[in-house]
């Protein structure tokens, strides 16, 4: 299924938690941040015929959209009209990681038909340039605005709306205009290791000092309405499991290899396949590169997270499958996200996500989950179309106006 296909009949949002003055406020922000700030540094910019790289010093007005390039800060060589801005790495698949051109994008006029690309040095440049550029094009009504005119954050938890980096937003471009809140690499363990690693006697990793209280005996102190619930499933986390006739050959493959019989296994040795971490609106996703999804889980049904040496392990309710990660990125980050989004897509049924930080091995965290093999007739559920930034921005609109839309009216009556 590709992403492109779910983000364009994508047309429901969750409506907002934070108040109508709480949003106010951050549009109030919002309107601040673009009020427009002129742009001027020197970057690089491509030759008209022989499309060589030369040192420039650019500067643009998001007011007026000229931009203005010369060879130093006092003498303007020419000036541009802009009413397009693309990136390289948008347009084109060959511009990937690794590729000199990576971080540029292509300035055009339709006024006189000159385009231009620019060059940045690093990341922060690109989106410093590139963002403020193509907003001030949707100010003017010439482009869409990425951003939908939300304040650059989801209203309802706070949390800044993450970029598809340059590398993928050949085939990702368009979840730059979804509810995107997470964008991140990690692995996905090969399904046998995986197996073997969490078929084995479940046991109780450390928990950090000063860290959070374990799960299980956090459970004595949950609401009375969820105690039952989370006493099952903390129940099902740490209750020996006996290796299925699929997982038992692989179990004991890796408890022969010196790899298996390791507990400081790095991340970068377990196997596995290179995938995309991401979470959008209230739904946590795991992308193949190809936009492929393998994974689509809510994330109000996570009820516990184990951290370890760059790995992430989510527990989640039944019937969702649990899920493994190594080499994440940025496990700090990823849990910050997810409870964030846990708690704002739970309010008031006194649920709450359980999150154990450790220093714990891939093998050790995998332990703490249910990786075994799914049987051969399982049919997964088909994956929530992500949602457009748009459409959470017309539930804003029509929840602060108190004159919801009669499609909006049944929504929140379902919703509330």
């Amino acid at each position: 299924n590709s992403f492109c296909t779910l983000l364009a009949f994508a047309q429901s949002a969750m409506p907002p938690a934070a108040t109508t003055a709480a949003v106010s406020a951050l549009y109030a922000d919002h309107a601040a941040e673009r009020s427009g700030q002129r742009l001027e540094g020197f970057l690089e910019k491509s030759a008209k015929y022989t499309k060589s790289w030369a040192k420039r010093y650019v500067a643009f007005d998001p007011a007026t959209r000229e931009l203005g390039y010369g060879e130093t800060p006092v003498k303007t060589k020419a000036t541009l009209l802009v009413t397009s801005v693309v990136r390289a790495s948008e347009a084109s698949d060959r511009v990937g990681a690794g590729h000199p051109d990576l971080l540029s994008f292509r300035v055009a006029s339709t006024a006189d038909g000159h385009s231009f690309d620019i060059r940045c040095p690093d990341r922060a440049t690109f989106h410093e340039w590139f963002f403020p550029i193509q907003h001030s094009l949707a100010a003017a009504g010439l482009d869409s605005d990425f951003d939908a005119g939300l304040p650059g954050c989801d209203p309802r938890t706070g949390l800044r709306f993450a970029r598809v980096p340059p590398e993928y937003l050949f085939r990702f471009h368009l979840m730059d205009r979804s509810v995107l809140t997470l964008f991140m690499e990690a692995t996905l363990p090969a399904d046998a290791w995986a197996a073997a690693a969490s078929s084995a006697p479940a046991t109780t990793t450390k928990p950090p000092q000063g860290g959070e209280a374990d799960p299980a005996s956090a459970n004595a102190q949950a609401p009375p309405k969820t105690r039952a619930r989370t006493k099952t499933f903390f129940q099902r986390l740490t209750a020996p499991r006996e290796s299925d006739a699929t997982a038992a050959p692989a179990a004991a493959k890796v408890a022969e290899s010196p790899e298996g019989a390791s507990t400081t296994t790095e991340a970068e040795d377990v196997p596995g396949e290179r995938v995309l971490l991401l979470v959008i609106n209230r739904h946590l996703y795991v992308f193949r590169p190809t936009t492929q999804v393998v994974r689509c889980l809510e994330v109000e049904f996570i009820g516990a997270v184990f951290t370890g040496r760059k790995c992430l392990g989510i527990a989640a309710e039944a019937p969702e499958r649990d899920l493994l990660l190594t080499d994440v990125a940025d496990v700090p980050k990823a849990v910050e996200v997810l409870r964030s989004v846990h708690a704002f897509a739970s309010e008031g049924d006194g649920d709450e996500m359980r999150v154990r930080m450790t220093q714990a091995d891939p093998a050790a965290v995998a332990k703490e989950l249910d990786l075994r093999p799914l049987p051969p007739d399982h049919k997964p559920r088909p994956p929530v179309p992500p949602t457009p930034k748009s459409a959470l921005k017309a539930v804003i609109d029509g929840q602060s106006a108190k004159k919801p839309t009669p499609e909006l009216d049944e929504f929140f009556s379902e919703t509330s």
